[in-house]
């Protein structure tokens, strides 16, 4: 498992300077005694408090008793050496007053950690107004962030606080474990001697996308996921032969469902240990012949991984692990699964998993994890996207925590099949991109307790094609097969309909994906992220922004009658906004009722803005679109970027990707101009040249 690519050092000798380097103490700066220092990086110290200025509306707060301070990275603050801005240091009267443009800090000393008596900042929160915080001041207008998962979860669950509120500040306090500095980063516990290291983000009031970009500005960027990650995946929790597989494939291809990943649960390897990595042989004879078969049809596999049990005896490979960890093997003893030792890991990753990569498996899914989930999905995505495999980084697991947004995708867990799960993963999803988790993977259809009504699975597709990861899973329950086409003729047609309208806007999806790397805007959003002045952006929980031009809403209840009739209300902003589905214009701002039958999703497009779209295929993430189909509504004159890559690589990290500006023009004659300009940029396999349609409502 080598992450750089250009090491040829031993992991002993890593693991030997790495130990030399937490015992000197290395990573901790010594406490200035005398007046306040500063250098041109943003940090003061002062006493037993260090400040260091991030951006304008970003400080961080450290209080050390015994002068040492953290230079580490952690799993949260990933980004130490970013760039400050213009500060401004002053001392008067044995007060420490630090300014940036939008803050001002004061600090009057002392020997006991921050307090309200000794620290306030001032920041800027409207147009001319400022708004004063003190430690112990407690949140109110938080507006929420994610959960770990909903397992089990029966309805509505509390989310603890986002980056995201409405009061304009929010106080993050680090625990994180540190990690090391260096090529190999290692994760590592923090100093005992440690008192506080908060960050203090104060955007003002309704300034939401500061708040997300100083977020990824200190934590990291959100990478964009290897496109077929954003396609159609099928799951479920059942031990299915090789050749049921492969019949499964082709039945989605009978039916015309677009089918991207193909997730094998738990029946893939041996049992009944549930963390074995051997193939299970009266099941799956053949896997390299199965995964080649898989691949030649063109979708992509991950596997369920089950680590936390450690490495026994059952495993094929416990002789040459132990080998490997200097351990004896005829005591047939357990290997307790250690994510915090290096040597362990890189043992791990190379004896079990890189062999099972070899085979055909594209990706793996963290079902569990070890001492540090967030951990184990930072190694699993480095070690998938390590150099020489030509792979981007991907993983598929629990959320891990703060600082978790640099390795996606993420999966709610084993929910419950009810109404009022489905309605409560809208608000869920959307709302969790207030910590940056913005690619969630819900169980469609849920996962426990019972076979799902044909309404509520074709509802939940329908909500599942509008987020950002769509997978559909469920139990091994004898019935409870979760396949559209086994729930009668009109949950199948609906369900189609939701399939290829995912599949059309994939353009779309993939570049918004790009620009929420790009600006930290998850791709589902609420509304008030856009709209903060509007008191309508956060009463409409159930309804969400899919991209930067799409307002949606999807049936999450019960509806009337055979057409199963759903109701919900919609907040429009102002502008035109059009029915993707039914052509329905709405041009009022304000509250309106929206009907659906089955088939039919209230999702709006904004008037004047040319969508990229694509025509339907069964491999919908397979290869970028051509012919390139746009579609355009009226309103005022507007434009999209589309952005492509090659859909698999790191490459666009480095400048790989191309950008088609798509621009929408009234005329004075009436009619209206569509321009597609010029593509700027090039990567691998790119298209040399394509069709165009142009579908323009007038």
């Amino acid at each position: 498992m080598d992450w750089s690519g250009n090491d040829s050092r031993s992991a002993w000798t890593r693991l030997w300077i790495l130990a030399i380097v937490a015992t000197a103490c290395a990573c901790t700066a010594p406490v200035a005694h005398a007046a306040a220092r500063s250098a041109h990086n943003g940090v003061v110290v002062d006493g037993h408090a260090r400040f260091t200025v991030i951006t304008p509306t970003l400080l961080r707060l450290e209080y050390s008793n015994h002068g040492q301070f953290v230079d580490r990275r952690s799993y949260f603050a990933w980004e130490r050496h970013v760039k400050p801005p213009q500060y401004k240091v002053t001392r008067t009267n044995g007060v420490l007053t630090i300014a940036t443009s939008r803050m001002q800090l004061t600090w009057k000393g002392g020997a006991s950690g921050f307090k309200a008596s000794n620290l306030s900042i001032a920041f800027r929160s409207g147009a001319t107004g400022w708004k004063t915080w003190k430690p112990g001041d407690k949140q109110t207008g938080n507006l929420g962030g994610t959960l770990y998962a909903l397992d089990g979860a029966s309805g509505a669950e509390p989310l603890p606080d986002g980056v995201v509120s409405r009061e304009g500040w929010f106080l993050y306090r680090d625990h994180t474990s540190l990690v090391s500095d260096g090529a190999h980063p290692w994760i590592q516990p923090r100093s005992k001697s440690e008192r506080d290291d908060w960050y203090f983000f104060g955007y003002g009031a309704g300034h939401y996308h500061a708040a997300l970009t100083d977020l990824t500005t200190i934590s990291g960027k959100i990478p964009i996921p290897p496109r077929f990650m954003l396609g159609s995946w099928r799951s479920r929790f059942y031990g299915y032969t090789q050749s049921e597989f492969q019949q499964l494939v082709l039945n989605y291809d009978a039916h015309q469902f677009p089918l991207d990943v193909l997730v094998m649960d738990m029946g893939w390897h041996t049992t009944p240990h549930w963390g074995s990595m051997d193939w299970n042989q009266k099941l799956i004879p053949h896997p390299t012949e199965m995964l080649q078969w898989i691949h030649a049809h063109g979708l992509h596999v991950t596997v369920n991984w089950h680590p936390q049990g450690g490495v026994g005896p059952w495993y094929s490979q416990y002789d040459a692990f132990c080998k490997a960890m200097g351990i004896n093997p005829a005591k047939k003893k357990v290997i307790p699964f250690d994510d915090t030792n290096e040597k362990f890991m890189r043992n791990y990753f190379k004896l079990m998993m890189d062999p099972l990569e070899k085979q055909g498996v594209d990706f793996w899914w963290l079902d569990g994890g070890g001492k540090s989930l967030g951990w184990d999905s930072a190694l699993d995505f480095w070690n998938i996207g390590r150099p020489g495999t030509g792979r981007r980084g991907a993983s598929f697991s629990r959320w891990g925590g703060w600082g978790d947004q640099r390795y996606p995708v993420f999966f709610s867990g084993d929910t419950s099949t009810m109404w009022r799960v489905l309605r409560f993963e809208v608000p869920f999803t959307a709302t969790s991109g207030n910590v940056g988790a913005d690619y969630w993977s819900n169980d469609v259809s849920g996962f426990r307790h019972k076979i799902p009504s044909a309404e509520l699975f074709t509802r939940w597709v329908e909500f599942g094609v509008l987020s950002p990861v769509f997978r559909t899973h469920g139990t091994n329950t004898f019935g409870n097969y979760r396949i559209p086409w086994d729930y009668g003729t009109q949950a199948e047609t609906a369900s189609r309909e939701a399939y290829h309208l995912r599949d059309r806007l994939l353009p779309y999806i993939y570049s918004s994906a790009y620009l929420t790397r790009k600006t930290s805007l998850p791709l589902s959003r609420p509304l008030y992220l856009d709209h903060p002045t509007q008191p309508q952006a956060y009463e409409h929980p159930e309804e969400y922004e899919f991209g930067p031009d799409l307002l949606a809403a999807p049936i999450v209840t019960r509806g009337m009658g055979h057409a199963w009739l759903g109701a919900t209300e919609m907040w429009f902003p102002g502008g035109t906004w059009w029915n993707l589905l039914t052509n329905e214009r709405v041009s009022q701002p304000g509250d309106h009722i929206m009907l659906a039958t089955a088939g039919e999703i209230p999702l709006f497009a904004r008037g004047g803005v040319p969508l990229p779209m694509q025509t339907v295929q069964m491999r919908m993430a397979k290869k970028p679109a051509n012919p390139l189909v746009i579609r355009a509504y009226p309103g005022p004159d507007g434009e999209f970027t589309m952005y492509e890559d090659d859909g698999t690589s790191p490459a666009y990290l480095h400048g790989a990707h191309a950008l088609t500006r798509l621009h929408y023009e009234s005329l004075a004659t009436g009619g209206v101009r569509v321009t597609v300009a010029p593509t700027k940029g090039h990567y691998s396999r790119q298209p040399p040249y394509r069709a165009r349609v142009v579908h323009c409502l007038v």
